[in-house]
């Protein structure tokens, strides 16, 4: 039978899952068989985004900002990450931790894979044939 979520009840599930897990649920563990309300049930009853409540209440655990992606920050963070290490991201590179979007971000907003979004934009740092192993996506 579904559960009737509550605000006490939403603020006790996420502190004992911090407490069990060290860290805040991601958007995909917010369901009933994590014990957790979903994402529009979290809504609804806090009257804020599960983001907005974690900085709220948690903002020491919250490691990396959530960024909304356009071209214009993709481009400047590509640029960054190559000027840092003088090179295209690698395929397991394209994530937050690494202040890159996601691989599949890229492609939705430039509608180019990573690695012809990097060709494209900086042609400069193309690797040479022998090197062009370690880009394999």
């Amino acid at each position: 039978k579904p559960i009737k979520w509550t605000k006490e009840m939403i603020r006790g599930k996420i502190q004992d899952y911090v407490r069990k897990n060290k860290n805040l649920p991601t958007p995909k563990e917010m369901r009933p068989r994590n014990e957790l309300p979903c994402y529009s049930t979290f809504v609804k009853r806090m009257g804020m985004t599960p983001f907005e409540y974690f900085k709220k209440e948690y903002g020491e655990l919250l490691t990396t900002e959530a960024v909304r992606w356009n071209e214009d920050n993709i481009n400047a963070a590509v640029q960054k990450f190559i000027y840092l290490h003088n090179r295209y991201p690698t395929g397991s590179e394209w994530k937050s931790e690494n202040h890159l979007p996601s691989s599949q971000t890229v492609l939705r907003h430039t509608q180019l894979n990573p690695l012809d979004y990097c060709i494209k934009n900086f042609p400069q740092f193309m690797p040479q044939e022998n090197e062009s192993l370690y880009m394999a996506l």
